[in-house]
């Protein structure tokens, strides 16, 4: 066995270390708003359910490089309510687009190719492609530090769900570029998607 004693590591080197050791994870493809509006599409694979009385889930985005909360965050703090979409393979290249670091403000949706559908219970809306959609309202935010890389657990009560009648099974990220497709045959097949760029705005 090999020691990482992470009190001499970097954030980054735990992060490589952690992602590559806790596997598989499930995909919180978070959908939000902002308080003007702005439609705000992210995916978080530092996931779990919370317990069920009341039902509740949890998610844990990180602060950037300056220390700064990402959209996502600020937006929940902002409204209070978010809407948690499940990914499948058919749809794992469009929420892996909206991973690249976009300009705070600016929206992932076009990039993703997805359809905005309205929800129910909360303002935000879901993925119309997702099999699975978990309507949040926040229940509250756990920040584990203030530094870059400093994670914010999330959590949210649920308010409602709406599944396909044969929901089927999301994809799980793995570490580094690496997924789990739970649903291919033969009981999972890995594969990779590079983390993308953003593109640069024609003039």
């Amino acid at each position: 066995m090999t020691l990482h004693d992470f009190e001499a590591l970097s954030p980054g080197a735990i992060y490589d270390l952690m992602a590559g050791l806790i596997v598989p994870r499930p995909i919180a493809f978070v959908s939000t708003l902002g308080r003007d509006g702005s439609r705000n599409l992210a995916p978080f694979s530092y996931f779990m359910p919370g317990g069920v009385n009341p039902p509740t889930l949890a998610f844990c985005p990180v602060l950037d490089a300056g220390g700064t909360p990402k959209d996502t965050l600020r937006n929940i703090r902002e409204t209070g309510e978010f809407v948690v979409n499940l990914v499948h393979r058919s749809m794992a290249e469009g929420m892996n687009a909206t991973a690249a670091s976009f300009p705070s403000g600016e929206s992932e949706w076009p990039a993703s190719g997805f359809t905005p559908v309205e929800s129910t219970r909360v303002a935000p809306p879901g993925v119309g492609e997702s099999r699975v959609r978990f309507e949040c309202i926040l229940f509250g935010t756990f920040p584990t530090g203030a530094e870059a890389g400093a994670g914010t657990v999330v959590v949210g009560r649920i308010l409602a769900c709406h599944a396909a009648e044969d929901p089927g099974m999301p994809i799980a990220r793995l570490g580094a570029s690496g997924y789990l497709d739970l649903a291919a045959e033969g009981g999972g097949k890995v594969f990779d998607l590079p983390r993308p760029v953003v593109p640069p705005k024609s003039s």
